[in-house]
């Protein structure tokens, strides 16, 4: 702002590179200015905290333990909550007693924590289950030492999985390899036998010679009667 000519006259005229502007108009400006400026000063951003990354990170892990237990629950949808069962059934639940679901207790036979504490019959079912497989099992490692009375080779060892077969004879207790029995019963010689036909003396035992009229195929070998008998039993009634 020129001040000569604030106090009357400017010899530069409008060559003058100051602005020409009366006192009262300058205060009126400057006043304008020093407010924004307080206005700027007093102004302080406001500070906002974030959340801590545990509570993010147990909120993230609910959220997803919530969207996994939905999955699939729409039959069950009117249940009430505590009888819904947690799905981190095969091992421990990250969520713990603060979980909404049922933690079950854990099978002896499977290792999983999925017996249900109340429901009795379906922890029956679910015990019966596991220890059926855990008799399978047992059978299955029982019978890798078991070999063929035909070929002399452990049944189980064979290189083909198709022909890891025992061929169970409802009469007696020897040991074959599926494909051995079924050939030799097709093709055993008649001379020196004594049987009153052709079609029985195919049907006998190579070692004992008792007659037995089918071949039950098995993919474990038994160690007792009732196993044997169970064998025979599920196979014929697969047949039906």
């Amino acid at each position: 702002v020129c001040s000569y000519y604030q106090k009357g006259s400017c010899a530069y005229g409008s060559r003058c590179r100051y602005k020409h502007v009366r006192a009262s108009q300058a205060s009126s400006s400057a006043s304008m200015v020093s407010d924004s400026a307080k206005v700027a000063s007093n102004w302080v951003p406001k500070v906002t905290k974030a959340p801590a990354p545990d509570k993010r990170g147990v909120r993230s892990l609910q959220r997803k333990h919530q969207d996994s237990s939905d999955v699939g629950e729409s039959s069950t949808a009117s249940a009430r909550p505590h009888d819904i069962f947690c799905t981190f059934a095969a091992a421990n639940c990250p969520l713990g007693d603060g979980c909404s679901r049922v933690h079950g207790n854990q099978c002896l036979y499977c290792r999983k924590y999925c017996l249900h504490p109340t429901d009795k019959k379906e922890k029956e079912s679910h015990l019966r289950t596991c220890d059926k497989k855990e008799k399978y099992l047992l059978a299955l490692k029982n019978s890798e030492e078991i070999e063929c009375n035909v070929c002399l080779e452990r049944v189980l060892s064979k290189p083909k999985p198709s022909e890891c077969k025992f061929g169970l004879l409802p009469e007696c207790d020897h040991a074959f390899c599926l494909s051995c029995i079924r050939n030799w019963r097709n093709s055993a010689p008649t001379s020196g036998i004594e049987i009153s036909s052709n079609s029985n003396t195919v049907r006998t035992c190579p070692v004992c010679r008792k007659l037995s009229y089918f071949v039950i195929p098995s993919g474990i070998w038994f160690t007792t009667k009732e196993e044997k008998q169970e064998i025979i039993d599920n196979y014929k009634a697969n047949c039906r």
